[in-house]
């Protein structure tokens, strides 16, 4: 939808004004929103999952409550979207796109016009493929012939977002297949791409942790209730040492492989009519 114009109201306070934050843009209080984009750039927190994926319907004190929130903390972040209104929430501020000339009432909140939002950018690259039964068939397939695999679903983008699983049966691909949120992003990797504590030797473990000084890249996955895994982010050199002299049997170390992603099995979990709708790409 082409947004007609755009406004920006600053917005100040701990907590944020919900009340005259609804006041200034009407249809915060009175439509349906439908989260898009969702963002999950922590792992210090317990994200709801369940109600937080893209595609879901929120509205009245539940989308107040999620606007203020986006405000006071850049941890989590969406789109919000209804038939007439897109809303993009910034560090003090939310942008408003409305398809008419109606402007918000600013009530005791300042509407600025603007030109965009800068998160108003669309994406230029085709959705993935949708994660049908041949898709699942296709894993299955590599999986016969590897022996494992790391599994990782995305519900939304960020470390916060990723959901791995360590496949070693058809019963661990049921198991992940069953926990899958509406409209995430697959991807696929094969034993090239990670070491597993207590099976690979020490020699390959230090060349895939070498192969990024950085760390930028690099996770670690602990044992969950099978096949799940934890994620976790290594810092630097010192918490990579501790997380090496700590690792239990069946720890993952993982480094993305940013360069060649797009040669892994990648795919979108399509809505019910088949129709994918997920715009959230890997990097």
């Amino acid at each position: 939808m082409a947004f007609l114009r755009w406004y920006r109201i600053a917005i100040t306070g701990d907590p944020v004004p919900l009340t005259l934050l609804a006041e200034a843009i009407p249809a915060l209080a009175n439509n349906c929103f439908v989260i898009r984009n969702p963002e999950a750039r922590c792992l210090d927190r317990v994200w709801d999952s369940s109600t937080l994926h893209d595609g879901r319907v929120i509205s009245g004190s539940d989308l107040l409550d999620l606007v203020g929130s986006m405000l006071l903390d850049g941890c989590f972040w969406c789109e919000l979207d209804s038939n007439n209104v897109v809303v993009h929430v910034a560090e003090e501020a939310v942008y408003v796109g409305l398809s008419s000339d109606q402007s918000p009432q600013p009530a005791s909140l300042l509407a600025e016009v603007v030109a965009n939002s800068p998160y108003s950018e669309t994406p230029d690259t085709p959705p993935y493929r949708a994660a049908t039964p041949d898709y699942w068939i296709e894993v299955e397939r590599l999986l016969e012939s590897r022996g494992s695999l790391l599994l990782l679903t995305q519900w939304a983008g960020g470390i916060g977002g990723e959901m791995w699983y360590h496949l070693r049966s058809s019963e661990d691909i049921g198991v992940a297949t069953g926990e899958l949120l509406p409209r995430s992003v697959i991807a696929v990797f094969d034993p090239s791409n990670f070491v597993v504590v207590g099976e690979s030797n020490s020699t390959a473990i230090g060349a895939l942790i070498q192969s990024d000084p950085s760390h930028s890249n690099l996770r670690w996955l602990t044992p969950a209730k099978r096949p799940k895994l934890v994620t976790r982010r290594v810092d630097d050199d010192q918490d990579l040492r501790r997380v090496i002299n700590t690792a239990t049997p069946g720890t993952i170390f993982f480094d993305w492989p940013e360069p060649q992603v797009d040669k892994h099995l990648l795919a979108s979990c399509p809505d019910e009519d088949g129709a994918v709708r997920t715009e959230f790409r890997f990097a």
